[in-house]
């Protein structure tokens, strides 16, 4: 089939329409042949990279590869060969009419839908960046150091077809070989962009970068509690309404709002322990959120010479429902000089 969908630019309110064909994989013949582990860049990995911009003053640049997955290294691990039949919809047969005729087509490529197409392009970037002389990290299996003098002067990360760059002055023939060695969807965004559903904006002025969500936020359904009942069992409706806000808040807490963390913990329960009260309080942090969209992570120049980190944890005894106990842990980066003269207390 052909699906649809809407993508979220940066400008308020903006968004540009995508289609793309995908195959009923799971009819895939040899699918239990095919080998289908592919990464993702961490979240890590991803603020490594913002860090290294802001601390350096450098520009943050993305790019998304055109039609990726076709892109990626030919499908040899099948015995025998794979046919795909087109779509048969009104929409699809009207933006590509040669699909009336009836054919049925053989897949030399990955296309999306396939168990094994995420992982051939995963080995298709893989290879053309250490091609390249990208250097891969040892912590993150999608991110990539570009190093000179035994000094990182670059670093790239992907995220399926999404790439996010940075790179030092003087290396503008890596950055043409990177861009010649890819077909990509549109012009390369810079210092403002959303990267897998995170608008991340830099200021060029102060290298200060934040990262947010609103776009996001601002599409997740709030909770009605009229009716609800404190002490009650929930309903089949709400408990179905539950698992998609609690997927929801989970995403933005791990993502971009460390300040709901806790609350999105302490949620998790459960369907049979559900009550009224816990409904109330998940429709009560839907409603912060939405209050303060635009809110998010900070991070600020660090001088790369005096780099500190710093680690806290912390744990509560049976504070959750059914005695059961919270913790949690966190790791800062600071400037030593500032540390060590008493302002970061």
């Amino acid at each position: 089939r052909i699906c649809f969908r809407w993508k979220p630019l940066p400008a308020k309110g903006s968004r540009k329409a995508k289609a793309r064909l995908v195959c009923a994989g799971f009819r895939d013949p040899h699918l239990a042949l095919l080998l289908r582990d592919a990464p993702v860049l961490s979240r890590a990995g991803f603020y490594v990279i913002l860090q290294f911009a802001c601390s350096y003053r450098l520009a943050l640049k993305s790019g998304d590869c055109k039609s990726a997955f076709l892109q990626g290294l030919p499908d040899t691990e099948r015995p025998t060969a794979i046919f795909l039949r087109p779509p048969t919809d009104a929409i699809s047969l009207a933006a590509v009419p040669e699909w009336r005729s009836g054919k049925i087509y053989r897949l030399h490529a990955p296309v999306y839908g396939q168990a094994n197409a995420p992982r051939q392009w995963y080995m298709t970037v893989k290879s053309r960046l250490l091609r390249l002389g990208w250097v891969l990290s040892k912590l993150d299996p999608c991110l990539f150091r570009l190093v000179r003098d035994k000094k990182t002067v670059g670093l790239l990360g992907f995220h399926v077809d999404d790439m996010i760059l940075v790179l030092m002055p003087g290396y503008d023939r890596d950055e043409k070989a990177l861009a010649d060695a890819f077909e990509w969807g549109s012009e390369w965004e810079v210092d403002d962009f959303v990267f897998c559903g995170r608008r991340v904006c830099r200021c060029p002025d102060t290298s200060v970068v934040t990262v947010s969500q609103a776009h996001y936020i601002s599409e997740m359904d709030t909770l009605s509690t009229k009716g609800v009942v404190e002490d009650a069992a929930l309903t089949a409706e709400q408990i179905s309404d539950w698992r998609s806000a609690i997927g929801g808040l989970q995403w933005v807490a791990s993502t971009s709002r460390p300040d709901v963390a806790a609350d999105t913990s302490l949620l998790q329960k459960p369907h049979s322990e559900l009550t009224g009260a816990d409904y109330a309080e998940m429709a009560g942090v839907i409603r912060y959120l939405k209050a303060t969209p635009t809110a998010g992570v900070t991070i600020r120049p660090i001088d790369p010479e005096h780099l500190t980190l710093l680690s806290f944890s912390d744990a509560a005894w049976a504070n959750a429902p059914g005695a059961k106990s919270q913790a949690g842990m966190l790791t800062v980066a600071v400037d030593g000089r500032e540390m060590n003269r008493g302002t970061c207390e």
